[in-house]
């Protein structure tokens, strides 16, 4: 699934826009070394839009989950740094490929380079030490019971690489080597083999960074999405909150055929943005196969999520805020035009014109998104007014996040109901800060007389 850079700033993916705090990444990342937290970050940044893989993914990360408390994972970040300083040196052993006598290049570098000798023996007692506690660890789950065909084909491919560096033969040589002995291992590793062992790298990476989606899910209480491999495109949640909050507010959504845009109103705080950006972070995890923050989960896949949060004037381009949103939505009808299966997510649609401008663009895109019946669609907006004007689409929910005064005071249950939202707190805000009765008290100044 495509998502812009833009969508994972907005959603504070990987880093957070105020100080202290923490990315959504940091809610996610169990991974023991730094090769797999850079397989995880990928993996979300080009995740897939086909079903099949995405259930590839989480039957390993289901996997692991179930059987991360019976066996240990001991390949430390240290580990994996040491194996990547060794491949990439650039000292010279001996050459296997040269006509000079191996024996006596080995003897030559031993007494002269020891320090030469020591990193090069160094390096492959890592290589093996790696491979070794990695095979232990996919035998102890191999005794558990039957693998999943996708756990499989990740160890059978670990083994295969293990198989053509011919490690098995090399640990044997290696148990008392001589200096030819750690020079040859030294040019079949570093130098013969250099891309089968990044290859190697590659495997253990992929596997911690699914022991560490299965670990964050554990910890976080989040569950795994059921997966729809046929149209029409359907997102239903239960239970749907953002991992920031400590104690948040849960709530039911869904979209699919025959209701599949949303027109969502409430004033501001009542938790529009944050819900959105909820499901936003949900449909990212599901589709890397890992756990979600809510109580259930099912969805279809998707091959674009497009995410309008934030739009600003650019000064040094000329371009305002408006021109822009103007230019996503082109952005929207290209993805339209090819018919593929998208979320589209627009928050507070055309905030960056006056209102009876405003009014009349969002009544013309949302009757035109309507028009579509295989991408979802959500359009947030403080003008109620839209109602009457987009009513007539069949197709069409409205819903709101309620608000109300009480006593006084404002009140947001920060609950997801049906129906659209008249309330207006602007007002009550400036009273509240004080700003009404501070006018009413200081009248204008008359001015001096010319």
């Amino acid at each position: 699934m495509f998502v812009d850079p833009e969508v994972f700033a907005d959603l504070e993916f990987f880093h957070c826009r105020n100080l202290p705090g923490r990315p959504v990444f940091a809610y996610i990342d169990a991974c023991r070394t730094e090769s797999g937290r850079e397989y995880l970050k990928e993996l979300l940044k080009n995740s897939p839009k086909d079903a099949e893989r995405i259930c590839e993914l989480q039957t390993i990360t289901r996997f692991f989950f179930t059987h991360q408390d019976e066996i240990s994972f001991d390949v430390a970040d240290h580990m994996l740094r040491g194996l990547e300083e060794y491949l990439h040196s650039n000292f010279i052993g001996i050459d296997l490929s040269g006509v000079f006598a191996p024996f006596l290049q080995a003897l030559y570098q031993r007494y002269w380079y020891p320090e030469v000798f020591v990193f090069a023996r160094n390096g492959i007692e890592q290589i093996l030490r790696v491979v070794s506690l990695v095979s232990r660890f996919i035998a102890a789950l191999q005794q558990r019971g039957e693998i999943p065909p996708p756990v499989k084909e990740l160890f059978d491919e670990f083994f295969r690489i293990c198989a053509q560096i011919d490690v098995e033969e090399l640990s044997q040589r290696f148990h008392q080597p001589s200096a030819l002995d750690v020079f040859s291992i030294d040019f079949w590793l570093r130098v013969q083999n250099k891309e089968k062992i990044q290859a190697l790298q590659a495997v253990i990476a992929r596997m911690d960074a699914h022991l560490g989606m299965a670990q964050a899910t554990r910890e976080n209480g989040f569950v795994f999405p059921e997966i729809k491999n046929a149209l029409p495109t359907k997102v239903r949640l239960a239970g749907l909150y953002h991992p920031f909050l400590p104690n948040p507010v849960k709530n039911d959504f869904h979209l699919e055929a025959g209701k599949n845009v949303l027109f969502l109103t409430g004033p501001n705080m009542a938790g529009k943005t944050t819900f959105l950006k909820a499901l936003g972070i949900s449909l990212i995890l599901a589709h890397i196969g890992m756990g979600v923050p809510a109580q259930s989960m099912e969805f279809t896949p998707m091959t674009h999520l497009f995410f309008q949060l934030t739009v600003q004037d650019n000064l040094r381009l000329g371009i305002s805020s408006f021109f822009q949103e103007v230019t996503q939505v082109k952005r929207i009808t290209e993805l339209l035009r090819e018919g593929l299966p998208v979320m589209i997510i627009i928050d507070e649609i055309f905030k960056g014109t006056n209102v009876s401008d405003a009014f009349e663009c969002s009544k013309a895109v949302i009757n035109g998104f309507a028009g579509f019946r295989n991408p979802l669609f959500i359009v947030s907006s403080h003008l109620y007014e839209l109602e009457s004007a987009i009513s007539g689409n069949p197709n069409l929910r409205f819903q709101f996040f309620d608000s109300k005064l009480d006593g006084g005071s404002l009140r947001f249950s920060h609950q997801l109901r049906d129906g659209v939202s008249q309330m207006r707190v602007g007002i009550k805000l400036l009273q509240d800060a004080g700003i009404v009765s501070f006018f009413s008290k200081h009248p204008p100044e008359e001015s001096e007389p010319a």
